[in-house]
């Protein structure tokens, strides 16, 4: 968390609103990603590959999932992460 800014935000495709759900801040940001992994005990991101455009300011992470749910079931997905950066950071 030490890399987002104090007003950062995160946004997740599942949610009761029709884009997903919105975190806004830090704090609320920790709390979405730490309640994310709940379920997850042994969540692993592999396959991953990162691109950065400087010129928009802009990274992207793509990566595959893998992890067992407390109950049991095996989970794979595939998915991307966008950033933002602003004033060079």
């Amino acid at each position: 968390m030490e890399y987002f800014s104090d007003d950062c935000v995160l946004e997740m495709p599942r949610g009761t609103e029709r884009w997903g759900s919105r975190f806004k801040g830090k704090s609320n940001v920790r709390k979405a990603i730490s309640a994310r992994f709940e379920g997850l005990p042994d969540v692993h991101y592999g396959s991953a590959a990162h691109y950065v455009d400087a010129v928009a300011d802009t990274g992207i992470s793509k990566w595959t999932l893998t992890a067992t749910t407390s109950e049991g079931r095996s989970v794979e997905v595939q998915g991307c992460d966008f950033y933002t950066s602003r004033e060079g950071s």
